[in-house]
């Protein structure tokens, strides 16, 4: 919430701040009503207290008169201390114009609140030409832009492109956004593709007096919720990776197709995603956001099945998770990074490609979507390059296997996989199968190009099934490497083929 300013005069009657504002600045008593506005915004959030009421934190709006005509920081610190108020529920706006002063006094005041705690705003961000030299000399927490940008926005391809510089600038500062000024649907839906943190405006709320709001307030999110909103509110979506700014290195290479997803008691729902992520979507055949969450919660499919081990194997492991999968004939990659948990709920964040749609070449359709459909029978499948000796996952889809293992040594990857995934009993029998120094004398001694045998593997729910594990020989000019495809098998339809 942001606290406004009306004056309701019983001569003059309801006269807006345009009214009054500049009069009271004008005469130096600004500072005044000032004061006023925030001991009462401290009052109102202790009776909402005690009264057990929901609130959300307020900004209150300064005056650059303020910083010259009181002590400002007492002037709150005071009020916040005399009514007991988390520094958390009160925030601090100051204007762009306000800072043209360029006094020492106003920065080092400004510095002083945030070291305290409390988060400053800057207001009507880009309503000045000292935009960018603001940003550089001054720390804010938040940057709400100017609704002067939406006044063309549905006329001008300029107003678009500015909104969407200005959050990339402000995610990449670490600075949240806040848009004012929204009025319609088409701008709150095209924030949410660009990952504008918050939106406030007409089409969201009117200003109204705080006992009208009550209603409002009871339906607003916990404490928790705002922590976790916050968390996805700082990824990028324009970004191409926008996990950057939260840890030192990533192996996950991400593309721009990017969605958020809240996962919840076996259910999906999409958050935002931007707009190649739904391009991405409709390459594969599926319309919509909407279109997508009814296959993935609604239909009985392996894909569901899949899509939720995903979800709950990343949400234990922390670590970024992937899944090739086949659907109306493409194969695409998904992968996946838990961002933020709230009880029940966890985040994602989620990029999708399409890979049949990045094949340079394309000479036989119906030949590509069969060997599509071919890949769809195994659960994995690795290139053991024995010249390089190096193992690469080239295809994966299942998520009973803990780990990929790719980069390492052959020996080296084998063994982690078997220790982690293979049933104890079939290790040492699984490490002589995967030998790259006996697989082609064996090969030779069976007369076949391959090998096969069962193995245990190890599941989520750490019980164990039968699969199947072959081992194809590919040559390729003079240099041999192989293939190896593992599917899932009914060890009961074996024993009565035995």
């Amino acid at each position: 919430m942001e606290s406004l300013v009306r004056w309701d005069d019983p001569e003059m009657g309801f006269l807006s701040p345009a009214d009054f504002i500049g009069v009271l600045e004008k005469n130096h008593m600004i500072h005044k009503l000032d004061t006023y506005v925030i001991n009462k915004v401290c009052y109102d959030l202790q009776n909402a207290a005690k009264e057990n009421r929901s609130m959300v934190p307020v900004s209150v709006n300064l005056s650059r008169l303020d910083f010259q005509l009181c002590d400002i920081y007492q002037v709150i610190d005071d009020a916040i201390n005399k009514y007991g108020i988390d520094k958390k529920m009160f925030h601090i706006e100051v204007t762009e114009s306000t800072l043209n002063d360029d006094s020492k006094s106003l920065s080092s005041t400004i510095a002083r609140f945030r070291e305290d705690g409390y988060e400053v705003w800057l207001d009507d961000f880009g309503s000045d030409y000292s935009t960018l030299n603001t940003l550089q000399d001054y720390s804010f927490d938040v940057l709400k832009i100017d609704m002067n940008f939406f006044a063309s926005f549905s006329t001008n391809e300029k107003s678009r492109i500015i909104i969407t510089a200005v959050v990339d600038m402000a995610k990449k500062l670490k600075i949240r956004t806040v848009a004012e000024g929204i009025e319609t649907e088409e701008e709150y839906h095209f924030l949410k593709q660009i990952g504008c943190d918050k939106a406030q405006g007409y089409y969201l709320c009117k200003p109204m007096p705080l006992e009208l709001l009550h209603d409002i307030l009871g339906k607003v999110e916990t404490r928790g919720e705002k922590h976790y909103y916050d968390v996805l509110g700082r990824i990028n979506l324009l970004s191409t990776d926008p996990l950057s700014s939260h840890r030192q290195e990533t192996a996950m290479i991400y593309s721009l197709p990017i969605a958020i997803i809240k996962y919840s008691n076996g259910r999906m729902n999409y958050l935002t995603s931007n707009k190649e992520f739904l391009a991405a979507l409709q390459s594969l055949g599926v319309c919509s956001l909407e279109e997508s969450e009814r296959i993935i919660n609604e239909y009985q499919s392996t894909l569901r099945e899949k899509l939720i081990r995903l979800a709950e194997k990343c949400t234990q492991s922390q670590e970024e998770e992937s899944l090739d999968f086949i659907y109306n004939g493409d194969q695409a990659n998904l992968r996946i990074k838990k961002i933020a948990q709230n009880g029940q709920q966890t985040a994602f964040i989620v990029t999708m490609i399409n890979l049949s749609r990045y094949s340079n070449i394309r000479k036989n359709e119906h030949l590509e979507n069969a060997l599509n459909f071919l890949y769809s029978i195994y659960n994995r499948v690795d290139l053991l390059d024995v010249k390089n000796d190096v193992l690469d996952n080239i295809y994966l889809n299942s998520t009973y296997y803990i780990s990929l293992f790719e980069g390492k040594t052959i020996c080296e990857a084998i063994r982690d996989f078997a220790q982690k995934n293979i049933c104890e009993e079939d290790a040492e029998r699984f490490a002589q199968f995967y030998d790259t120094y006996t697989i082609q004398e064996r090969m030779a001694e069976a007369g076949k190009e391959y090998l096969e045998a069962l193995f245990r593997t190890r599941t989520r729910e750490d019980s164990y099934i039968w699969q199947i594990y072959i081992i194809i020989r590919v040559k390729t000019n003079q240099d041999v490497s192989f293939l190896s495809c593992v599917r899932d098998i009914n060890i009961e339809q074996v024993d009565v083929l035995r």
